[in-house]
C-alpha cells in the first residue's frame, strides 16, 4: 500500500536474485521514510503532528498544540481538585510565570515568598507617612505567638492598657521634664495632665494663688518647686489644696529660696500637700 513514508516496491521478489543497485535504492527509500519522522526530544511532553507543508511529521510541545484556551481550564481544574494544605511549610513549592524570563514556568518555595513579603513590608513601612502621636484607634500588625504567629492587629488603646495595667520593673530611671507654671492675673493654673512635677517662679510683691488643679486623677503625686522672687511675695492656695492638720503652710519669704511642695491627689477636689523650706523662714 502506497504511503508518504515508504511504498513497498516488490524488490526483491521471493526466491529471486537481486542486484546491489536495486538493494541500495530500496534502502534509500526506507531511509527517506525515516527522514520524515520527527527527531525525539530529550525531555518534556510532546505530540507528533503533520507539518504545515504536509511533507513530514514534527514534534511539538503540548502547550503549542492545545493552546492557552485549552490548557488554562485544565490546569485550573486540576489545581482546584488537588488536596488542600494548611499551613504551607518553607519547602513547599508554587509555580509562577517568570516575567524576567519570557514568562517561562518556574517554581518558587514558600520560604522565598515569605522572604520577599517581609522585605516588601519593610519598604512599605519605611515609606509610610510618619505619625508622632498615636490615638486610641490606631492599630499595629503583630505576630500572635499564642496562635501560631498568625498576623493580627493590636490597637494603641489595648497596647497602653496592657503596659499600664501590668506591674513593670524598670531598669533605668523614668524621668519626666518638669512643667513650668505661669502666673496670669495673680492666679497660677495647674493642669495635672501635663506632668507630675512642676516649677513655679513667683512674681514680685503681689500675692499669687495656686488655683485648684484641673484633670486631677486619684493616686497622682509629684512636686512643685516654687522659687521665691528677689522681691518676695506670698503664695495662697485654692480650696482643693489641703494639709493633714488643716493648717495653711507658707512658702519662704527669703529672696531666691526654692520651696518644694509635695502633693498627692486624693480625688478630683482634694489634694493633700506639704511644703519643705530647708529650714529657711
Amino acid at each position: 500500500m502506497a504511503n508518504s513514508f515508504y511504498t513497498v516496491s516488490g524488490y526483491p521478489q521471493y526466491a529471486a536474485k537481486g542486484d546491489s543497485a536495486s538493494a541500495r535504492a530500496e534502502f534509500a527509500a526506507i531511509q527517506a521514510g525515516f527522514d520524515l519522522m520527527p527527531t525525539l526530544a530529550a525531555s518534556g511532553l510532546f505530540l507528533v503532528r503533520v507539518n504545515n507543508a504536509a511533507t513530514a511529521l514534527e514534534s511539538v510541545a503540548v502547550g503549542t498544540v492545545l493552546g492557552t484556551a485549552v490548557l488554562a481550564p485544565l490546569m485550573a481544574a486540576a489545581a482546584h481538585a488537588a488536596t488542600s494544605k494548611t499551613p504551607p511549610v518553607d519547602a513547599d513549592e508554587f509555580h509562577v510565570n517568570d516575567s524576567a524570563g519570557a514568562f517561562a514556568l518556574v517554581r518558587i518555595t514558600w520560604a522565598n515568598i515569605k522572604a520577599a513579603m517581609f522585605a516588601a513590608w519593610g519598604v512599605l513601612t519605611a515609606a509610610g507617612t510618619a505619625k508622632t502621636t498615636p490615638v486610641a484607634a490606631d492599630t499595629f500588625a503583630i505576630a500572635d505567638s499564642a496562635a501560631g504567629n498568625a498576623t493580627k492587629s493590636l490597637s494603641w488603646a489595648n497596647l497602653l492598657t496592657t503596659i499600664i495595667g501590668t506591674v513593670n520593673s524598670w531598669t533605668k530611671a523614668q524621668i519626666g521634664t518638669p512643667v513650668a507654671l505661669s502666673v496670669a492675673a495673680n492666679a497660677v493654673a495647674v493642669d495635672l495632665s501635663l506632668g507630675n512635677n512642676f516649677t513655679l517662679a513667683l512674681q514680685a510683691t503681689t500675692a499669687q494663688t495656686l488655683s485648684n488643679p484641673t484633670n486631677s486623677v486619684a493616686g497622682q503625686s509629684g512636686q512643685i518647686a516654687v522659687t521665691q522672687n528677689a522681691t518676695p511675695s506670698v503664695l495662697n492656695f485654692g480650696t482643693s489644696w489641703l494639709t493633714a492638720d488643716g493648717s495653711t503652710p507658707a512658702v519662704s519669704t527669703t529672696a531666691g529660696t526654692v520651696n518644694l511642695l509635695t502633693y498627692y491627689v486624693v480625688d478630683a477636689t482634694h489634694v493633700w500637700f506639704s511644703i519643705s523650706k530647708r529650714g529657711i523662714a
